[in-house]
């Protein structure tokens, strides 16, 4: 559990002169073991002066965030600034450099996910440099959805969007009666009206599905 960015760097630094791997974790949420190792686990969380909200620019709605920060905790702080993520995960326990390396996303038909909705990051790079990565960058791709291979997103500065309210509407109906198709199609329909975020899940073995 490193507490300064000289900690974490001289874990890094010590890790390649003895030829082992680490791996980080956030917020400890997976659905897979991509956070299971055998070798060195690194905690961000008390990272000092990067688990915390850094910067906020309202006029140009963008908002600077250390990668430790959990997401929840970074949503309060947008909203008393008036501003939020314009498409968000389900799952609030996540930390910000955690959503953007696993691909984070909500359930828009318009937007992407929240690491589309990066314009700068600051990371530590798995030879132990730390790089300033604008958009268009080189490499910047690579790190939007890195799965945790390329190294440490330290800070991340977002492009986002006013501070809004969802009306969620919940919908069941048998898939016997309707089938997979007419989902599909009721999905279709509600784009059409310019429904912006909408999900569905479908359990088969149940013979049924249900759509927000």
């Amino acid at each position: 559990v490193p507490q300064s960015i000289e900690d974490l760097v001289k874990i890094v630094e010590g890790a390649n002169s003895g030829n082992s791997r680490l791996k980080l974790v956030g917020g400890k949420h997976s659905y897979t073991h991509i956070s299971s190792t055998d070798d060195t686990l690194i905690d961000l969380s008390c990272l000092s002066g990067y688990t915390d909200f850094l910067e906020v620019n309202i006029d140009s709605k963008t908002a600077t965030i250390g990668g430790g920060m959990v997401l929840s905790e970074a949503v309060d702080r947008l909203e008393s600034h008036g501003l939020h993520f314009p498409v968000f995960p389900n799952w609030f326990g996540q930390t910000v450099g955690g959503a953007i390396a696993t691909g984070a996303h909500g359930s828009s038909t318009d937007h992407g996910n929240l690491s589309d909705m990066i314009i700068e990051l600051e990371v530590l790079t798995a030879e132990g440099r730390i790089l300033h990565l604008k958009d268009g960058d080189p490499g910047m791709k690579a790190w939007r959805v890195h799965l945790g291979q390329l190294g440490v997103i330290l800070k991340a500065t977002f492009k986002l969007g006013s501070a809004f309210f969802l009306n969620c509407r919940v919908e069941q109906f048998e898939y016997a009666d309707h089938g997979f198709q007419d989902m599909l199609k009721k999905v279709s329909d509600s784009n059409k009206r310019g429904t912006p975020y909408l999900d569905f899940t479908w359990f088969p073995y149940l013979g049924d599905y249900g759509h927000s």
